[in-house]
């Protein structure tokens, strides 16, 4: 969750984080080992998601499923279709990643993207052996647990929860949500504020990840963090809201 929150989602996607160059280059060819997930592809879609967030062309809306567990299956295909697009040069689909600087991983464009998991596995299995059995199962559930968290945030965060701002997408603040995914379940504010490092803005909100962009700061993988300042739209939401109860009783 690391990769995905702090440097493929906020660092990449969004670019809400200067990450050093050096570390970039170490994420980007890591980062298929560690999660499983091509950061080339997954930043695209996400681009995509926020291009066309909660309509049909969304890649992965609960707009576009029939029950809560159809979104599996909808980020799967999405997924996989975006990178073929990618790995074929289709010309839409990499110019929304142009400024990346940087290929589909080797293993995926090669369809060896179970090896991964694999490699995972066997970690896991070591640890176990030489710990405890229940220690390796933890390791592995929480470093493969990416397609559980995505599953949590792409629904329930267009889905259930609140919404502090009126925007045109269906995205929500989902607090519990947010506390298991980094933040990530803040959706309503990021949308709000897609190049900010910090999703959290009211005082009830927990946002993890964007500690782990300050503490990535301290020790020098990040040489900045962009934070959005919501207190205006904030009291102008407020207003705009007292606006409308105040014409609904007259």
């Amino acid at each position: 969750m690391f990769y995905i929150s702090v440097f493929y989602h906020r660092g990449f996607a969004h670019n809400a984080l200067d990450v050093k160059p050096k570390v970039k280059k170490f994420i980007c060819k890591t980062g298929v080992w560690v999660t499983g997930i091509d950061p080339k592809t997954w930043i695209a879609m996400h681009r995509k998601h926020h291009e066309h967030s909660d309509t049909e062309k969304d890649p992965h809306s609960p707009v576009n499923c029939k029950k809560p567990f159809d979104m599996f299956t909808v980020q799967f295909k999405s997924y996989s279709r975006m990178m073929v697009r990618l790995i074929k040069k289709d010309r839409i689909a990499s110019s929304t990643v142009e400024d990346l600087g940087i290929d589909v991983h080797p293993i995926m464009a090669k369809g060896l993207w179970y090896l991964p998991y694999l490699i995972q596995i066997v970690i896991s299995v070591i640890i176990g052996v030489f710990s405890h059995p229940i220690i390796g199962i933890s390791y592995w559930a929480g470093i493969m647990s990416h397609p559980i968290q995505g599953w949590l945030v792409n629904y329930y965060g267009h889905h259930s929860g609140y919404r502090t701002f009126n925007l045109k997408d269906d995205s929500r603040n989902n607090i519990l949500v947010g506390v298991l995914t980094m933040g990530e379940g803040l959706q309503n504010n990021h949308h709000k504020y897609p190049h900010s490092a910090k999703f959290s803005i009211l005082r009830k909100e927990i946002d993890l990840g964007y500690y782990m962009c300050t503490a990535a700061r301290a020790i020098g993988l990040i040489s900045k963090v962009h934070v959005v300042d919501a207190t205006a739209d904030i009291l102008k939401e407020k207003q705009n809201s007292l606006k409308s109860d105040q014409g609904a009783k007259d």
